[in-house]
């Protein structure tokens, strides 16, 4: 069989689901034949690390039957049976090429918030939450989605750079230190988060501990990454060297514990660290355990986790963790347990496949008017990405088109 797998990139290209796309796809090898597109603006070095037959189609001035007649080339050339789309973006170039050359489409969707305006209608949909599966399974007949499924997000196996870690322990003296990593850009979407990080390293060190708190990623806001080292004065490193935080996964175990969103909580359990996560409106991120697993896997570990504790509870989990070793032995076993049942891409190459098997006997609807939407939906972020406009102007561009009952 074989199979285009298909992703846009409009900004850096190194965000979470981009690894997602590269371990399916590469996972996936030995039972189909993969075939890659990226529709982009510039370049996303997660892309080009994965060896196989692909293509990078720009789509700056979104030049609509150039790139429908690129698309069908590719998929006449390489004889491919279905589909596999895993951004909304490429989704509609996609539809657009399917509406002459008919292929079976699904539709990924890697985790965020649920829809708030405008999502496009899809066929078949496979989403890495719970919380998405709960708001697309209720709106099904809004979405005319034929079938849905629930595959959560997988890791593939990996080692850890020992180089760079000794390396990083000499530059910020943490050969003898206990350590807390965590991996996250530097802006202000992770702000609160990354604050609770500094929060927790500090409560601990008042209870006779002696933690430091190692952040690696990329500065994008300059005025953050200095409030950090402020707040966290004594307390934190950033470490925002390229070579560190491209493929950061290589540093999990640097520290005793992680705090992680997404696939990095994945990439933690793999390792048998102890994992904390953030949440939504609390002081400190929380362990992950069997109290607490549940309600943060239903948000993918993301920012918007809830759990029912306060924030004395929540500190005491991560200090009993701390200095107990039983506790620890008993929280190893629970991570192998769940990174082998959810986590582990090797136990979700059949569900894929039978997936593609069931599409190739599936009818695509194509509701035109929702076309139109979506191209229009597709202007907007385009423009947003390759144009100088102001927070009020790219809103304002959004809300004209799409704010009206879908």
């Amino acid at each position: 069989m074989n199979v285009l797998y298909t992703l846009s990139t409009l900004g850096k290209g190194v965000g979470g689901h981009y690894f997602s796309y590269k371990t399916i796809v590469e996972a996936m090898q030995d039972n189909v034949t993969p075939v890659l597109v990226n529709l982009q603006l510039r370049d996303s070095c997660v892309f080009e690390s994965i060896e196989c037959e692909k293509y990078k189609i720009n789509i700056k001035t979104i030049n609509l039957p150039k790139i429908i007649m690129e698309l069908i080339d590719i998929c006449k050339k390489h004889k491919i049976n279905c589909i596999h789309t895993f951004d909304i973006v490429s989704y509609f170039f996609i539809r657009a090429a399917t509406s002459f050359y008919k292929l079976p489409v699904i539709v990924t969707v890697c985790g965020g918030e649920n829809p708030k305006s405008y999502f496009p209608k899809l066929n078949h949909l496979t989403l890495f939450s719970e919380e998405n599966f709960d708001y697309f399974l209720k709106n099904k007949k809004k979405y005319g989605i034929k079938s849905i499924s629930f595959i959560p997000n997988r890791v593939s196996s990996f080692s850890t750079d020992q180089q760079k870690i000794e390396e990083l322990k000499n530059k910020y003296n943490l050969i003898y230190q206990r350590t807390i990593l965590r991996i996250s850009r530097i802006n202000h979407y992770y702000e609160s988060s990354l604050l609770q990080s500094i929060e927790l390293v500090k409560e601990i060190n008042k209870q006779n501990h002696q933690f430091k708190l190692l952040i690696v990623g990329e500065v994008i806001d300059n005025d953050l990454y200095k409030k950090l080292l402020l707040v966290g004065k004594n307390y934190v490193h950033i470490e925002k060297d390229k070579r560190f935080y491209n493929n950061a996964k290589e540093l999990i175990g640097i520290g005793m514990l992680n705090i992680s969103t997404g696939r990095s909580v994945m990439e933690s359990f793999s390792k048998n660290i102890i994992t904390l996560t953030p949440l939504k409106n609390k002081k400190y991120p929380v362990l992950l355990d069997q109290d607490t697993f549940e309600k943060c896997f239903y948000t993918n570990f993301s920012e918007r986790n809830r759990v029912d504790l306060d924030d004395n509870e929540i500190l005491n989990k991560t200090l009993k963790i701390i200095e107990n070793d039983l506790t620890k032995k008993s929280l190893y076993k629970f991570y192998n347990e769940k990174f082998k049942k959810y986590f582990d891409i090797e136990s979700a190459k059949d569900e894929y496949l039978e997936l593609y098997v069931n599409l190739l006997s599936s009818k695509m609807t194509i509701p035109v008017i929702d076309i139109i939407r979506h191209y229009f939906f597709i202007i907007a972020r385009v423009i947003s990405h390759t144009t100088v406009l102001n927070k009020k102007n790219i809103k304002s561009i959004y809300s004209l088109i799409f704010t009206s009952k879908h």
